[in-house]
């Protein structure tokens, strides 16, 4: 059974020098919100693994290719001033980006318990702590989970909706591409 935490109850004993947390998701756009999730979770842990997923198993709409969000990715870490790698093994990162291809996060967790050293933990936002015991596996991987606030003003259909308005940047990456022009 994955124990889940909240994260204002996190201690300091319970993160070890060596642990990892987990921010898996669509990210189809990665947004503001999430950003603030990241340099939340950097304050906490040593090591960040931002982790977009091949296809949600739960959407019907398939995401925007991995290669464009990862382009997305990069580009809005970079326009926050929030230093990455691709490596996972640079230790003079605290963010990486994974580029696993994963469907289910049980995957994700399995490979990374095999390359990496250390705690591994997974960050999810507080609306999914009732489903995510039925995340395909979940409960045998026996990993902590955080629980984080979200920000309910802020959902990436509202960008792809263009409801919300991004960095110039960014939607030049969405014009080149042509994405989220038709409805969902």
């Amino acid at each position: 059974m994955c124990k889940l935490i909240k994260i204002e109850d996190i201690s300091k004993d319970l993160i070890k020098e060596d642990s990892y947390v987990i921010f898996g998701g669509t990210f189809d756009p990665l947004h503001d919100g999430h950003i603030d999730v990241i340099l939340s979770l950097s304050k906490i842990f040593n090591k960040v693994l931002l982790a977009p997923t091949a296809k949600n198993p739960y959407k019907k709409n398939n995401p925007t290719s991995i290669e464009i969000r990862i382009e997305i990715i990069k580009k809005l870490l970079e326009l926050k001033n929030i230093r990455f790698s691709l490596d996972i093994n640079d230790k003079s990162f605290k963010v990486f980006i994974l580029d696993f291809p994963y469907i289910y996060a049980k995957d994700l967790v399995l490979y990374c318990k095999k390359i990496l050293k250390g705690e591994l933990f997974w960050a999810i936002g507080e609306d999914l702590k009732d489903e995510i015991h039925s995340w395909k596996d979940w409960n045998s991987l026996n990993i902590k989970t955080i629980l984080l606030p979200i920000n309910i003003n802020l959902h990436s259909s509202d960008i792809r909706r263009k409801k919300v308005k991004v960095k110039k940047e960014v939607s030049d990456i969405i014009k080149r591409h042509s994405l989220y022009s038709k409805k969902e």
